[in-house]
């Protein structure tokens, strides 16, 4: 074997000793001095310390303003509210106008309206839907005029024809189909529904009696005496029947108002003496029937 040729090994050099820790100075983090940069602690300028206590006064006062500015208010609110719900401003006079069949006691009832109510309780929008609701009322407006007045102005609905109700009453309606009131007996001076279904409770609609309506309010009032019921056929056609057992055919529900012109005039120009049928069908060309 050949000489040996590897290397000597190297020491490694000898490692520095840490340098002693400082030990922490008795006034590190103390606000009262500052630290240059060898370490010396410093005394703050007195001016920068008084404006520091100045800026904490200062911040003092304010968070004081504002809790006195909510107290006040929150009192002033307080007062507003009690002042609102004292006797001086509560409901004095419920003046009632357009209402003739809706009584002004029901009325009350129903908005809630009363001698002891605070006039901010009175919500006009709620007592008009509430109002509303009623059969007879179309629509309502209700206007507050403090300190204690409510005005409730009333549009009622006006009836147009009666009907037979399905408990065998008479029932009078309006020109929407609202049933508005319930009797025993008829109404004079209404045309009667006949053919158009029967009419259920106050407050609800007839069904299926556009037709009829449509005819009951186009019926002028110089003729309405001689019309004593509208009558619908199976077919869908019209007809109206007169005193004296007369018949009027209007055919579809069409052209109502000529076919009631067409109607006075014959009424009011031609002698009526036993005719049986009037045909306005076609109103321009009408026919009488004789028997």
């Amino acid at each position: 074997m050949g000489p040996d040729t590897r290397l000597p090994r190297v020491a490694d050099p000898p490692r520095r000793p840490d340098p002693p820790r400082r030990p922490p100075s008795a006034t590190s983090g103390d606000p009262e001095r500052q630290i240059s940069e060898r370490g010396a602690r410093l005394p703050i300028d007195p001016r920068i310390k008084q404006r520091r206590i100045e800026l904490k006064r200062a911040s003092g006062r304010r968070r004081l303003r504002h809790i006195l500015t909510g107290m006040g208010v929150a009192a002033s609110l307080g007062g507003a509210l009690a002042v609102l719900h004292s006797p001086l401003v509560r409901v004095r006079h419920l003046q009632i106008s357009g209402a003739g069949h809706v009584s002004p006691a029901e009325v009350a009832k129903v908005a809630e309206v009363g001698p002891r109510t605070p006039m901010v309780d009175v919500n006009p929008s709620r007592i008009e839907a509430s109002l509303e609701r009623l059969p007879w009322i179309r629509s309502v407006v209700v206007q507050r005029h403090w300190p204690g007045t409510v005005n409730v102005g009333i549009v009622e609905r006006t009836p147009v024809a009666q009907v037979r109700s399905s408990d065998g009453a008479w029932a009078e309606v309006d020109a929407s189909g609202k049933v508005l009131d319930q009797a025993q007996s008829s109404w004079p001076g209404l045309v009667t529904l006949v053919g158009f279904g029967t009419a259920g409770q106050p407050g609800s609609t007839l069904p299926g009696a556009s037709a009829g309506l449509e005819v009951a309010v186009a019926i002028p009032k110089s003729v309405l005496p001689h019309i004593f019921d509208v009558l619908s056929s199976s077919e869908g056609r019209t007809s109206l029947e007169l005193s004296g057992s007369t018949r009027v055919s209007l055919g579809a529900p069409t052209e109502i108002q000529a076919k009631m012109s067409a109607l006075v005039t014959i009424l009011t120009q031609v002698n009526m003496t036993a005719v049986k049928v009037i045909d306005l069908q076609v109103p321009d060309a009408p026919t009488l029937t004789r028997g």
